[in-house]
């Protein structure tokens, strides 16, 4: 075998494949011991490659197995992954089978919570994975679970939601997945197949070929779990049933859905025993990107006080026909917001009944903006749109290279806005014409903010932007230690900005010097809020921060029960946020302490809004919700 690929030194063969070999190497600088993926680099495989290994640096998370490195060593190309020492689920499985026991249904729930953890997190990047298995469930040293092998996961088409394409292991294929197209819903129903298999200790459908198994998946019903073992509780049986329907529209909507049933199930303490391997018996994971922490015997998923009934009520909900990711804007009296069915709404904010929609060629992730009469707002068909705000009716539109996540933000009669081509844009506001635009080096994904004709923005390129709002030219730019998704906070010349590397940086708005840095336990995704000398941030280690603005030093922060992705809102002495766990909590903003909170259908992914004492949010279970905020 040989000695060394590009810097790293082998010290085994992991294993092979029909398309990659696996080593066990070493860093010789560092002395990091790293799993390395040999594969051809040949023609148009490289590019796929390049993609894969793009992909897999943007998913960031503490359940899916770290990318360090990627190089192309002639005629291979390689990637340089975490080293997973505590091996597979397969062989929790297999060990199980050979010494004629079951899985711990508890052991075999807090795994999978893990790997829904991290397919939650994929899924809101727009990625699934499509070939979730034992063998790509993988354990650390320090029996962290993670989630291996994107290498086949796809970032979905923005219109269509789906990937074409038949590609997976047979037996843990949804039925629509043998057909080419996989969906978010499939990762899902394989995560259905991989706990049946935990806890059974068989698969739910197998056969001697790909094609019988298929023809099963197609058309047979499986062997309920109880009827193989009848000490599984009929609610986890649910659960995998409901995971597993062959219809999409019978199984969970998202894996938080399913992390719900599961950890509602666990806390009702009907689980039964079973085997437990040393590598698994005391990991869980508690948030989307948290750490995982150690149960005790017979400890529960879940805090206590996490219990209480919620103190904030239901005005109205209004249901769109997809995800309501796009932070809803308040004026006039009405609600404009953007969903993944491509329209773009305009509701009574009083109400909540449907004034207009207006509908655009792709999905609006884009936040409106409000000004003078017309909605600004960029849609994944890689327009940007200048509607009347009174009946929806085009005024014009802007064609960029590609789609658009940016808010636009409209300032002295011009509209400035980022898109994924890499280009800041400045528009006139009146008709649409283009007054320049600034290439970055990667795409941009949230909003500019403009104070005192500069400029400010992030881009996927892990640097923050001064420009000119004048003219478009660059001021200062800052790079940072990870991928920089927070849209930028300005106050008392300060800019305050989250990045995936876990840190709120605070730098000067006129040099970009350095002022201060707070690291938190998770990365930080999207907007911080600023409010007088504090700043309020979320992270994906389920806290929500408070900090002293001027020095970075904490004041207090509060925990959830799943990481935070939601811009907190500061209005009249209340922190207002929304979590993956599908709550909406008000806060003290001077001592953190939990006001109320209101449990909705699905997770709140961006900001919401406060209006006349109420909260408008937008959720993944497809509803635009109000409710009474000031209780």
């Amino acid at each position: 075998m040989e000695e060394r690929i590009g810097k790293y030194r082998i010290l085994e063969l992991l294993g092979s494949g029909a398309f990659a070999d696996v080593f066990l190497a070493e860093d010789p600088i560092t002395k990091r011991r790293v799993a390395i993926k040999r594969c051809s680099a040949v023609g148009s495989k490289r590019e796929s490659l390049l993609s894969e290994c793009r992909l897999l640096v943007q998913l960031d998370h503490a359940n899916i197995v770290n990318v360090y490195d990627a190089d192309v060593v002639e005629p291979h190309f390689i990637i340089v992954m975490e080293y997973m020492a505590g091996g597979s689920l397969r062989e929790v499985i297999n060990n199980a089978k050979r010494k004629g026991l079951k899985v711990s249904t508890e052991l075999a729930c807090k795994i999978i919570m893990n790997i829904l953890n991290a397919l939650s997190f994929a899924h809101s990047m727009n990625v699934v994975h499509r070939d979730v298995k034992p063998e790509n469930i993988l354990f650390s040293a320090d029996k962290k679970v993670k989630l291996g092998d994107f290498g086949i996961a796809k970032m979905l088409e923005t219109t269509q939601g789906a990937a074409y394409t038949r590609i997976g292991t047979v037996p843990y294929m949804a039925p629509e997945q043998l057909l080419g197209r996989a969906v978010f819903q499939s990762d899902i129903y394989a995560c259905g197949v991989v706990l049946y298999e935990i806890i059974t200790g068989v698969r739910a459908f197998d056969g001697d070929t790909d094609y019988v198994i298929m023809k099963k998946i197609e058309s047979a019903d499986f062997t309920r779990p109880r009827a193989i073992r009848p000490d599984i509780p009929e609610w986890l049986e649910g659960v995998i049933m409901r995971a597993m329907a062959k219809d999409t529209d019978r199984r969970y909507r998202n894996a938080g859905d399913m992390i719900k049933d599961i950890r509602s199930g666990i806390e009702s303490k009907t689980i039964s025993g079973g085997y437990q391997p040393d590598i698994g018996k005391d990991m869980v994971q508690k948030g989307v990107r948290g750490s995982i922490v150690a149960l005790s015997e017979g400890e529960l998923v879940g805090r206590e006080e996490h219990r209480i009934a919620s103190t904030g009520s239901l005005i109205w909900r209004y249901k769109t026909g997809g995800w309501v990711n796009s932070s809803p804007t308040i004026s006039g009296g009405r609600v404009y917001v953007g969903s993944w069915d491509n329209y773009i709404y305009c509701l009574s904010s009083d109400s909540g009944d449907l004034i207009w929609r207006f509908k655009t060629g792709g999905i609006v992730f884009s936040s409106p903006c409000v000004v003078d009469g017309r909605v600004y707002v960029g849609s994944g068909d890689c327009y940007i749109y200048c509607l009347s705000a009174d009946s929806g009716d085009i005024i014009w539109r802007y064609e960029t290279d590609y789609g658009l996540c940016s808010s636009p933000a409209i300032v002295n009669g011009r509209v400035y806005v980022g898109s994924h081509d890499g280009y800041i844009y400045c528009l006139s506001a009146d008709n649409g014409d283009l007054i320049w635009r600034y290439e970055t080096e990667s795409f941009l994904f949230s909003s500019p903010a403009i104070v005192d004709g500069r400029i400010y923005v992030r881009s996927d390129d892990g640097y923050i932007y001064c420009l000119s709002a004048d003219n478009g030219d660059l001021i200062w730019r800052y790079g940072i230690g990870g991928n920089v998704v927070s849209s930028p906070a300005i106050l008392g010349g300060k800019v305050y900005v989250g990045s995936w590397d876990g840190y709120i940086y605070c730098l000067s708005a006129d040099s970009g010097n350095l002022i201060w840095r707070y690291k938190t336990g998770g990365a930080v995704d999207y907007s911080q809020a600023v409010v007088g000398s504090r700043v309020y941030v979320g992270s994906y280690d389920n806290y929500i921060y408070c900090l002293s603005a001027d020095s970075g030093d904490i004041i207090w922060r509060y925990e959830t029960d799943y990481g935070l992705c939601s811009s907190p809102a500061i209005v009249n002495g209340r922190v207002y946020v929304g979590s993956h766990d599908g709550y909406i909590y008000c806060l003290s903003a001077d001592s953190g302490d939990l006001i109320w909170r209101y449990e909705i259908g699905g997770s709140v992914v961006l900001s919401l809004a406060i209006s006349g004492g109420r909260v408008y949010v937008g959720s993944c279970d497809n509803y635009i919700y109000c409710l009474e905020g000031m209780k």
